[in-house]
């Protein structure tokens, strides 16, 4: 996000010479870990004020993970970029984050901006397999038994097993 501002006291700086103007473009993105486990929060900005006799000073960065269920977690740094992370706790779904500056300016105090939100998809990607361990069908019923093995994102996964019985019915003269 930019943040551009002609502020009102920037007309005694015109009539010197310069058109005071604010300028600051906030950047942010996020990550998840492969295990699902951490949200990843990064922001940076970059003043590119016109700031004629003005100094810009005191910057702070701010970087914010928000969870689906409207927690959220914030950190800052002194200077240009910082960066946060989030437990997920296993919460699946889509987090937000958000990036922001902060800093001084001797004409007009202190001055800020932010962008936001950048969506971070938290979802287990579910790998399905089917083994079939025996299958006896015997003229027209019989017995199969399997195994379902399922591997989730996040180090979740599990093993359905079973046995289906099979029966085969003589077709009716409406079928042959």
């Amino acid at each position: 996000m930019i943040v551009a501002a002609l502020l009102p006291g920037a007309a005694r700086l015109s009539a010197q010479g310069c058109q005071m103007s604010f300028n600051v473009s906030v950047y942010q993105d996020g990550s998840v870990s492969g295990d699902l486990s951490t949200v990843y929060a990064y922001s940076n900005f970059v003043d590119q004020s016109i700031t004629c006799q003005c100094v810009h000073s005191s910057y702070e960065s701010y970087a914010e993970v928000e969870a689906p269920d409207g927690s959220y977690v914030e950190g800052s740094a002194s200077g240009n970029e910082s960066e946060t992370s989030m437990e997920t706790g296993g919460q699946l779904g889509t987090y937000n984050v958000y990036g922001a500056a902060l800093f001084q300016c001797s004409c007009y105090g202190q001055v800020g901006g932010g962008g936001g939100p950048v969506p971070v998809a938290v979802n287990a990607q579910l790998t399905l397999t089917v083994s079939q361990t025996s299958c006896t069908v015997p003229r027209q019923n019989g017995t199969c038994q399997f195994v379902i093995g399922a591997v989730a994102g996040g180090g979740f996964g599990g093993q359905v097993t079973g046995n289906l019985t099979v029966s085969l019915q003589e077709a009716s003269e409406e079928f042959r």
